[in-house]
């Protein structure tokens, strides 16, 4: 099992300043296998092996953020998509959410105690799918076979 810190996590951002800013939260926190870009086409093209999460903003153009979104979830509906909004806008959160989004969180001064948050949410849901696996798998051992 991989611990919470061995994620493989992804920033999606045309804000380089925030992102490089992102990023070191990641780092003091514990993470190390962070890897960012700023225009969607290279984290599409980077996808195998796929990341964990990738915590991404949609920028100026929501549209464009929407189809990278749907992109990925085809490619992967594992990964752990988490939006992080520039703004309280609720249309669009619901609009992320319905296409996969896990969680979001509005950019703010509150950043780091966002990313812990998402982060521990991410965590549990892994450990709860990877614990009824393990059920299922030993269910599906114990059931007698037909001959």
């Amino acid at each position: 099992m991989l611990s919470k810190k061995d994620y493989k996590i992804y920033l999606l951002d045309e804000d380089v300043f925030y992102m490089n800013i992102f990023q070191q939260q990641l780092v003091n926190l514990g993470y190390t296998d962070i890897t960012a870009f700023h225009e969607a086409a290279k984290c599409l093209e980077n996808l195998n092996p796929p990341p964990d999460i990738i915590f991404y903003d949609d920028g100026i153009d929501f549209v464009k953020g929407l189809e990278v979104l749907k992109m990925i979830k085809r490619h992967n509906p594992d990964i752990f998509m988490i939006y992080i909004c520039g703004q309280d806008d609720v249309d669009t959160v619901v609009q992320s959410l319905k296409y996969g989004v896990f969680d979001y969180f509005v950019k703010g001064e509150n950043d780091m105690k966002n990313i812990e948050m998402v982060l521990t949410k991410v965590s549990r849901v892994k450990d709860l799918l990877q614990k009824n696996n393990v059920v299922r798998f030993k269910n599906f051992d114990t059931v007698p076979s037909v001959r």
